[in-house]
Formats: C-alpha cells, structure tokens, sequence
C-alpha cells in the first residue's frame, strides 16, 4: 500500500497575500509580482509587475499553484517573488518527497483541487482544504521513476507543439514567397478594403444570458471567443444554448463564413477563422462579427489567410478602442481593412498547399491527443487524480 499523507505534512504551504497598490512598480524594483494565473506562463509565470513592500514570498524552485479560478493551474518559480492571493506556493518539507514528482502529482489531482473549491462567483480553494488533502506518498526510487515517465510524456508533447509552431510559420513564409507583405504590396496585386471583397458584411452576434445554456447535448452549439485558434474545432467541443428559429436565421452560421474577435484582449482582438464542416446548425457570440467573401474576388481560405498575417494583426491593433483589460474593433474598421486580390488561380495555389499543411498538423494534434490520454492513464494509475 501507497502511504497517503495530507499535502501540509508533506510540504510548505505558503498562501498569497497581495500587497498594497502603492509599492507596485514597471521600474522592476523590489520582487516580481503574480496575482495569479494570469501570469503563468508554460513552466514559470512571466513578470509584469514588481513589488517593493511584498506580504507574501515564494522562493526559487517553490511550485505555484492557482488557488482561485482556474484552480489548480501549476507553474515553477524561477526566483525570489512576491505571491497574491491567486497563488498559494507548495516547498517539499524535506528530501521525502521530490518537487517534480510533487509538481506531477498536483497537476494530475487538478479535478479534485478544482472539486474543493467555494464560492457563487469566482470559486477559490482555502488553506484548510489544501492543507487536508490527501496525496499518494511514493518511496523516492518510486518518485524518481514516475516522474521520469510524465517528464518523457511531456517531452514528446513539446515536440509536437514545436512541429505546429515550425508549420504555422511554413504556411506564413510561404504566403510571403508568393504575394509579398501586404504593407508594401511589392509585386503590386491589386489592393481593396475588405468591405469591397464580401458578399455578406460583418455583422455581431448574439447575447443570451447564462440561464439559457445547457449542458444535457440539446440546444445548439455557439461558438465564442475561446472556443478557437486558427482552425475550425467542429462542434463537439463547443458549448450549447437554446436558441429560436428567428435566432438561427439571424445568427446560423454556413460552411466558408469567417467569425472574427471584435472585444478581447489586445493581443487576442481581432482572432479569427473560417467556418469548416456543418453537421448542424451552429450560431456565434455577440462578442464576435460575422462576415463572408465574395468568392467570385476571393477565396474564403485565402481571406482567413490575409487576416491572420502580421499587417492585419497591425491594422488591427492601432485602431482599437482600448478599454481596462480589453480592447475592441467595428464593423467599420473590418471594412477599411486593406488586403491583396490576386487571380484566383494564385488564390487556389496557396490554398491547396496549406491544405497540405493542415494535414500534417492534423497528424500532431493527434499525437498530442494520444500522449495526453497516455498521461491520463498514468495519472490515474499512480494519483488517482482525474474524476470518473
């Protein structure tokens, strides 16, 4: 038998505190600052504050653990800093158990962390339920062992992601080889704002309150600012609400339809992508445009290209309005975009080689699909970790 201690006999538990506003800084004086999830980033979280007068401290090498929604999000940190009440930082007590096997296990039991957590709003989990928790407490040979195993699944998973990132950048080169950079226009393609190349104009989408999704597989699956990256994700993962005939016809997406972010973070403002396979109808939110090429001037996949560049990302970003913590864009500034109407046979050359493309990074999602449930699996078996 597997010896279960609670998580404070084990470790440290140092819960985040924030400090007051007046000791923040931009100057990096004092510690780096994280309130909480917000910050991490893939192994330690990415400073954007600093803090001369902190209440709480993480030390190098102490794991960080969400403790307010998302719970259960795990970063390392990389140094000395200040932790907010986001944050709760977890230290080994002793050699007994070691931090990437801790950091493994906390990441596995993230459904039951998550489980702990209270509150009508945003749901946090407080010192006396972390503290209680129960953790498996292998031999450290066993430790070791394990460890090693999800460090290997996690090694394979980067590799993979490292194929999607050389990808994506094959298909950008690849649109540059071919028309050039849009800001400059060298090979002197035609040039028309975006408006002058749709059949359909943009138009936003559509606001229902919570009480109106449902969670049974009825309704109709919408789909919103996160449901997405850059390709179409089908329904199966979208969430569901209940809409009216005059919604769907309103708001009903088609196949070759482009949804673009019109109020997001700036760095996310302006994310778009066409609209793939239907099997049934699908609606978008009001957080979202809507808008479709004339095909007769443009490829729908080739638009969605011109969107996703570097210039248009630009365009978009200078004239948003900026708000606290997100930024917009109208329907008019959709319209005034510049983009490239080359012939339609240049169109077609480009978008039969991203197909290509998208086959190979279909074949990596796969892979990193199956190294997860290979986790899964593993997790399971040592931590128990995941819910049925």
């Amino acid at each position: 038998m597997v010896k279960q201690v609670s998580l404070a006999d084990a470790c440290i538990l140092i819960m985040g505190q924030s400090p007051s506003s007046d000791s923040y800084n931009k100057e990096h004086k004092g510690l780096p600052f994280f309130q909480g999830n917000a910050d991490f980033g893939k192994v330690s979280p990415i400073a954007k504050t600093w803090c001369t007068n902190p209440k709480k401290v993480a030390e190098k090498g102490d794991i960080l653990l969400s403790v307010r929604a998302p719970i259960g999000a795990v970063n390392l940190a990389s140094e000395q800093c200040c932790i907010g009440r986001g944050l709760a930082a977890v230290r080994p007590k002793s050699d007994g158990i070691r931090r990437n096997y801790l950091k493994h296990l906390l990441l596995a039991c993230r459904p039951k962390l998550e489980h702990l957590g209270t509150g009508s709003t945003f749901k946090a989990i407080g010192k006396k339920s972390l503290s209680e928790f129960s953790v498996p407490l292998y031999r450290i040979e066993e430790q070791k062992q394990i460890e090693q195993r999800f460090e290997l699944i996690f090694e394979c998973v980067s590799i993979q992601n490292e194929v999607l990132v050389r990808l994506d950048e094959l298909v950008k080169s690849r649109f540059i080889e071919m028309f050039g950079d849009p800001a400059n226009n060298p090979k002197e393609y035609k040039v028309s704002p975006l408006g002058d190349c749709l059949s359909i104009q943009p138009s936003n989408g559509m606001y229902k309150p919570l009480k109106e999704y449902v969670v049974n597989g009825s309704g109709t699956p919408i789909v919103r600012i996160d449901s997405f990256e850059k390709r179409w994700p089908g329904t199966a993962c979208l969430k569901r609400l209940n809409c009216t005939d005059s919604d769907l016809k309103r708001y009903g997406l088609r196949r070759g339809d482009i949804v673009i972010n019109r109020v997001n973070s700036i760095g996310h403002m302006g994310k778009s992508m066409m609209v793939g396979e239907l099997n049934e109808d699908v609606v978008f939110e009001s957080n979202m445009m809507r808008l479709h090429a004339n095909e007769a001037l443009m490829i729908p996949a080739f638009m969605a290209a011109q969107l996703d560049t570097r210039y248009s990302k630009g365009y978009f970003e200078s004239n948003a309005k900026r708000a606290i913590g997100q930024a917009s864009i109208n329907q008019t500034d959709v319209k005034r975009l510049s983009v490239l109407v080359p012939p339609i046979e240049l169109q077609e050359e480009y978008v039969a080689f991203v197909a290509q493309v998208d086959k190979l990074e279909f074949a990596a999602r796969q892979q990193i699909e199956k190294l997860q449930t290979l986790y899964d699996s593993l997790a399971q078996s040592y931590f128990g970790g995941q819910e049925d």
